[in-house]
């Protein structure tokens, strides 16, 4: 099997900066960081105010917007930097995730260390980057009319991005790196690779309810565990009104499917686990299994935490990251499968 050291550790290295970056977006939206910037410009925007002055133009165009007009009228300008830090932290750091892609890609490109097909993959990760700007704008846009709070559904659709981002390129370099048998396995592993990926469709779809939580802020309501205010089935589940729409847009209703979805989840990878020791597997194929099953045990434990605690920001956004990491454990189990 061909080796790509230099290429493995790039890759990683790209996955670790994607950690970073869901991590400060994390810190952006918990401390309503997010609009506090109102215009995207690729080059320019990687400027900061360096002055007095610049930070009372950022700040005056800031005022403009409804954010401040409605919810934030008596904002001073200390405080308006304060905000005005972590969005511009969050867009560096995109910024800064873009080259270390960039550069070290053409270099590898140009000294011929990619196959064609590795070339190939590479490059639908940078256009999916390049998506994943752009719906980062789009997604604050939202914020920035009317209604001074982003879209939860462009919210969910720039993180479930962000994670897809990292699962692929972490797919692609375990392809680099997959051990190969000396003899292929006497049982078919078919049945647990396809048990495995539908854990992974499951975990898509909690990360994705995950980001609606998150944008109806609706951590900050039903703050007792395992029940909903004393009762399985919260108040105002189904409002007649609302519809199908119940699903995407009733503050209790997703959080419900959260939680539900959580407790499938752990029932699904400990039934996993279970169901896999039937099988003959080689040590590098059994350890994943052992890390998805603790670092499902782990998300589930931060999530408990974060909600009973009111969402501090500290829990939530290690919640937020390990969703990351939990998506990391059964990519490499998949991939080794």
């Amino acid at each position: 099997m061909q080796t790509y050291r230099t290429v493995n550790i790039w890759i990683l290295t790209l996955c670790a900066m994607i950690l970073v970056m869901v991590a400060i977006g994390g810190v952006t939206r918990l401390t309503e960081s997010g609009l506090s910037i109102v215009d995207w410009r690729p080059l320019m925007g990687v400027i900061p105010p360096l002055n007095e002055a610049s930070w009372t133009e950022k700040y005056d165009q800031y005022k403009q917007y409804p954010e401040y007009q409605v919810l934030k009228p008596k904002l001073e300008l200390s405080d308006f930097k304060s905000l005005y830090v972590w969005e511009y932290v969050h867009r560096l750091m995109g910024r800064v995730l873009g080259i270390a892609f960039l550069i070290p890609f053409s270099w590898f490109l140009i000294r011929g260390r990619l196959t064609k097909k590795l070339s190939v993959q590479l490059g639908y990760a940078f256009v999916l980057g390049g998506a994943q700007g752009l719906l980062g704008w789009f997604m604050v846009k939202s914020g920035l009319h009317d209604n001074p709070y982003v879209s939860h559904y462009r919210l969910a659709a720039h993180l479930t991005l962000a994670f897809m981002l990292f699962g692929y390129l972490l797919w692609i370099v375990l392809g680099l790196i997959k051990p190969v048998d000396a003899e292929p396995p006497k049982r078919s592993l078919r049945p647990l690779k396809s048990w495995g990926y539908i854990l992974t469709g499951l975990i898509f779809l909690q990360i994705v309810y995950g980001a609606f939580v998150a944008g109806l802020n609706a951590g900050y309501m039903f703050n007792t565990f395992p029940k909903m205010l004393g009762k399985w089935v919260p108040p105002g589940f189904w409002r007649i009104e609302l519809g199908w729409l119940n699903l995407f847009e009733n503050v209790a209703t997703v959080q419900f499917i959260h939680r539900t979805l959580a407790w499938i989840l752990v029932l699904g990878v400990g039934a996993f686990w279970l169901y896999s020791k039937t099988f003959k597997l080689q040590p590098y194929q059994r350890t994943p299994i052992h890390w998805l099953g603790a670092i499902m045990g782990l998300q589930f434990m931060l999530g408990i935490m974060t909600l009973i605690g009111g969402v501090p920001i500290v829990m939530a956004v290690l919640h937020q990251v390990m969703a990351c990491v939990l998506l990391g454990a059964v990519t490499v189990m998949n991939r080794v499968l």
